[in-house]
């Protein structure tokens, strides 16, 4: 049986979060202050509506979507990038487009414990790990 999606979930460890948030052109400072946010996300679902609510010590972001419509959303540090999450067997999987090229994968793997984030993209890959609460 498949594990539930929906839930609330706290970040737990991760590596090289850092190069990600490089790649996406972030300065140095906010690179800085990136690397050291302990985000909690909540997922929901009502019918074909998903929410992603994440919240960090400095702000908090949500996000409603549909499996496989293309969406704006805009990144912590003001960005703004087109996104597409599908879903893939028994994960979701994020595309983002930024508006320098930049086009990483965030593949949301689902378990009884957690929720793993792996975002991955041409010259790296980073992994985060989340414990369902």
């Amino acid at each position: 049986m498949a594990p539930q999606v929906a839930g609330k979930y706290e970040f737990v460890s991760g590596e090289n979060f850092e190069s990600y948030l490089k790649a996406t052109g972030l300065s140095d400072e906010h690179v800085e202050i990136g690397k050291q946010l302990k985000p909690t996300i909540e997922i929901s679902q009502n019918g074909e509506e998903w929410t992603l609510d994440i919240q960090t010590e400095v702000m908090t972001k949500k996000v409603t979507f549909k499996l496989g419509t293309e969406f704006s959303e805009t990144t912590p540090s003001g960005k703004t990038v087109k996104s597409i999450i599908r879903k893939e067997g028994d994960k979701l999987v994020q595309t983002q487009t930024f508006e320098n090229g930049f086009k990483p994968t965030i593949d949301l793997e689902f378990s009884d414990s957690g929720l793993t984030m792996t975002y991955t993209w041409p010259a790296g890959k980073t992994v985060r790990n989340y414990k369902r609460v």
